[in-house]
């Protein structure tokens, strides 16, 4: 398979590079570009760089790819931040911009080509907890409202593009630095989450499972679902009860299999999903 994956230098991008660059033609975007070297000279990979919150060069990067992958993979992320980037004479989230517009631009630029047969999105537990984006989303809700408006898109393009399969995956609370630059380091909840956190290579098992997926629903692949069970009902009473999903994750993983859970969050309803198209088509056009 040829596989466009954006985001393959650190976390579970490197991991998924580690584990198939042999199995299959891949081909990371990435911001970094010494990372992106060195990574060529461990792996038969090309690499495109690309800073995915910057939407010219995204748009740039369309004119340099090849027209028939088979898989893209919208596995790049960061976590919630104060910063905003220009956004066609407006400010936006930084957060948002990479976590939801580049993978809708990505996906609408390549579902174009009839080629492509999935679309990956690495989701998370938090869009139970997120609503609707807004170009005014502040720290305390960019990353949840991004990943909520990511799994919308899923249900908007299936039904736009039933010729591809969509799949999101959660690979659960995964120790990759992201949140790192907004973490409290004399927290003790802090360190326990590095304790009880998955490796990156521990995603391997939804990435299997969303690759070899061949059905015709559009698909939530999770780590576990009794622990991301556990995690949306903790959410209700407190966000730090997340602590319970890291053990309940690592403790369920060992099985290997990724789990199929097609519940989402109850607010992505037919009229959210069309906000959030909306929401999307307003900021680009």
């Amino acid at each position: 398979m040829k596989i466009l994956i954006t985001g393959g230098t650190s976390g579970i991008g490197l991991s998924f590079v580690k584990f198939f660059h042999l199995e299959h033609d891949i081909t990371v975007v990435c911001r970094n570009q010494d990372k992106g070297e060195q990574l060529k000279g461990f792996y038969n990979i090309k690499v495109l760089y690309v800073d995915l919150s910057d939407y010219n060069q995204i748009m740039e990067c369309f004119y340099k790819l090849d027209t028939d992958f088979d898989i893209l993979i919208n596995n790049a992320g960061m976590s919630a931040t104060r910063k905003t980037v220009d956004f066609k004479n407006r400010k936006i989230n930084k957060c948002l911009m990479v976590n939801l517009i580049a993978p809708y631009l990505f996906t609408e630029y390549m579902c174009k080509n009839k080629s492509l047969k999935k679309v990956i999105s690495v989701n998370s537990i938090t869009h139970w907890v997120g609503e609707l984006p807004t170009i005014d989303d502040s720290v305390n809700n960019c990353y949840s409202n991004s990943k909520f408006g990511l799994m919308a898109l899923h249900e908007n393009w299936n039904k736009k593009y039933p010729e591809t399969k969509f799949i999101s995956i959660n690979p659960g609370y995964v120790d990759t630095g992201i949140w790192n630059p907004n973490a409290s380091y004399e927290n003790i909840h802090y360190y326990l989450r590095k304790v009880f956190s998955l490796k990156p290579d521990d995603s391997i098992s939804v990435f299997r499972g969303a690759l070899n997926y061949e059905g015709d629903e559009p698909i939530y692949l999770s780590v576990n679902k009794n622990s991301e069970l556990f995690l949306y009902l903790a959410n209700k009473f407190s966000y730090k009860f997340m602590l319970a999903n890291d053990f309940l994750g690592k403790l369920f993983l060992y099985s290997k299999v990724a789990e199929v859970n097609t519940k989402y969050s109850e607010s992505i309803k037919e009229d959210n999903v069309k906000k959030v198209v909306d929401f999307c088509n307003n900021l680009i056009n």
